[in-house]
């Protein structure tokens, strides 16, 4: 599925199902943060594409928070699945690794 906005920033994994034990592609895009109200809240729309139809936009008290909130959202997508899918680098790296720095802190 391609995303429905445009997109800011994208990164490119492999999936792994435990199930199946099959890889397949995902690509994560975060677009760019739209101003909804005259307070300065915005929106943020992420996709995982590969994975989930569609995800809510995040919101934040401004376009910076909420492009935060957009990519940390995405990563505890992935980090918190139930089925137990691992994540890889398309060069076959782990993703969620120790020593990463994208461990959701």
């Amino acid at each position: 599925m391609v995303s429905k906005f445009p997109v800011l920033v994208e990164r490119r994994l492999r999936m792994k199902r435990p199930s199946s034990g099959k890889k397949s592609d995902i690509v994560i895009r975060i677009g760019h943060p739209k101003v909804i109200n005259s307070e300065g809240d915005a929106d943020c729309p992420v996709a995982i594409d590969g994975l989930f139809d569609e995800l809510p936009p995040m919101r934040g008290i401004d376009a910076m928070d909420s492009l935060r909130l957009a990519i940390r959202f995405a990563e505890r997508l992935l980090q918190d699945r139930s089925d137990g899918a691992k994540f890889y680098w398309p060069n076959g790296e782990e993703y969620f690794a120790p020593d990463t720095p994208h461990d959701g802190r």
